[in-house]
């Protein structure tokens, strides 16, 4: 448990230097920070019921009641243990993404092409040629919109 604790502490602590450098933490990263978390409230419990169930006085077995109790805990904290584990180590460094801001965009504007049949029949063959590659529009076609 201190080895899973120990690594999220670490990518907790990357996680948060990013975050003031502008980054965004993955949302799987900051699940797993979690998910790793509430393996350790799980943790502490079962050792809780541990030290209860050792006070306890047991009629018939001490030992196979304490056992019968905590199996199943202990199994499935194992096996939690081993799958974050293993995903938190194959994080690396890919922990963030850009956290890309939209910036306000100005409008500036310009000459229009009416009364100009060159132009804007330069403009309409750029257009159609656009419209052919798949209907894909690119800054061009913006552009035409714009000089309308």
């Amino acid at each position: 448990m201190e080895k899973i604790t120990k690594l999220r502490d670490d990518i907790k602590g990357k996680a948060e230097k990013a975050e003031r450098e502008g980054y965004k933490p993955k949302s799987d990263v900051i699940k797993w920070i979690e998910d790793v978390c509430e393996l350790e409230d799980e943790w502490e419990t079962m050792q809780e019921n541990i030290a209860m169930a050792k006070i306890r006085k047991y009629k018939c077995c001490p030992n196979c009641s304490l056992r019968s109790e905590v199996c199943t805990q202990v199994q499935n904290i194992r096996d939690q243990l081993c799958s974050l584990k293993e995903v938190g180590e194959n994080f690396g460094s890919n922990l963030m993404v850009e956290n890309y801001q939209v910036k306000k965009v100005e409008f500036l504007p310009g000459p229009s092409i009416e009364g100009q049949s060159a132009a804007t029949r330069n403009l309409n063959k750029i257009q159609q040629h656009l419209e052919d590659d798949k209907g894909r529009l690119n800054a061009i076609g913006g552009l035409k919109r714009n000089l309308n």
